[in-house]
């Protein structure tokens, strides 16, 4: 049987030629156990063969932050802008235009030539407050759509008119040519002025 003193110096890792226990390992066991006890649930702990230790936390704050971030870029990445910017209705039209049969009364080319008008109840055109306008070409009938902003018209080119034959031809069809190529309108009291290339119609009411 082996005397204490060589079980207890082996037990303490005495060196040889000492009959005190090693200090310095006792405080290095009692650390390890003390570093177990205050490292969190979550903390994984590896010790190395000579005492160094590797600690890894995994923190739960720093998963958060790290979900976090991965959400936002995420967010950043679907994020898109708009590839076409919706385009804002212009002003409506005043109301001194809209709601109102205006009845050609001249019409003055480009050239300054004034040509007679044949009948003004049988040529004339009707704004809507959307947009809509429809013209009567002697026995002749039109719709189509505009835009105006301030005093600038513009007409959409595609008006659809009925094809009929018209004592009135050609008359008919250079009138509906000047009023959808109108550029410019001027509304004075009870007249209205519509400016093209071809020419100005004057409309009363």
């Amino acid at each position: 049987m082996r005397p204490f003193s060589e079980a207890r110096s082996r037990h303490f890792d005495t060196p040889r030629g000492s009959s005190r226990p090693d200090v310095a390992n006792r405080k290095r066991y009692r650390g390890n156990s003390l570093i177990r006890r205050s490292l969190p649930r979550h903390a994984v702990c590896f010790f190395r063969p000579q005492g160094a230790r590797v600690i890894r936390t995994f923190s739960s704050s720093l998963s958060g932050l790290l979900v976090a971030a991965t959400v936002l870029s995420a967010c950043s990445a679907s994020t898109t802008s708009p590839s076409s910017a919706t385009a804002s209705a212009g002003p409506s039209a005043p109301a001194a235009l809209t709601g109102t049969v205006w009845q050609l009364q001249s019409f003055k080319r480009s050239d300054s030539t004034s040509v007679p008008v044949p009948d003004p109840a049988k040529f004339t055109v009707q704004f809507t407050t959307d947009g809509k306008m429809s013209i009567r070409a002697d026995c002749n009938r039109c719709s189509g759509s505009y835009s105006l902003t301030g005093t600038s018209f513009t007409a959409n080119p595609a008006v659809a008119c009925t094809r009929a034959a018209c004592s009135s031809a050609p008359f008919d069809q250079d009138y509906v040519n000047a009023l959808v190529d109108t550029t410019v309108v001027r509304l004075n009291g009870g007249t209205l002025e519509c400016v093209s290339r071809r020419g100005t119609l004057v409309f009363a009411q």
